[in-house]
């Protein structure tokens, strides 16, 4: 396994028999998002990704629905979409 995955599961994993009925996430995890330089590689625009494609596209529910059908696999729900919708409007291609 490797070393980004075990530090992955490290942070985000749960001790082993413990089940999850809700998840809030921690201070730890929230920074190890916004400033790991392999989930941001991960996650930065290279032609073709999902970064790209969206950054590509012209109208905000149809943003929301490239990402819900690549990230949780179904359509968003018109609530769903409109909270995306919301959250980029107004917002210049740098905060998007």
């Amino acid at each position: 396994m490797s070393s980004y995955v075990r530090q992955f599961i490290a942070t985000f994993g749960s001790a082993p028999g413990v089940s999850e009925d809700e998840f809030q996430a921690s201070m730890a995890q929230a920074l190890y998002l916004a400033n790991n330089s392999t989930i941001q590689a991960f996650v930065n625009r290279r032609a073709g990704n999902l970064c790209d494609r969206l950054l590509n596209l012209d109208d905000d529910s149809a943003v929301a629905r490239q990402l819900y059908l690549t990230l949780v696999t179904r359509k968003p729900s018109s609530e769903e979409a409109g909270e995306v919708v919301a959250h980029l409007t107004g917002r210049d291609a740098k905060e998007r």
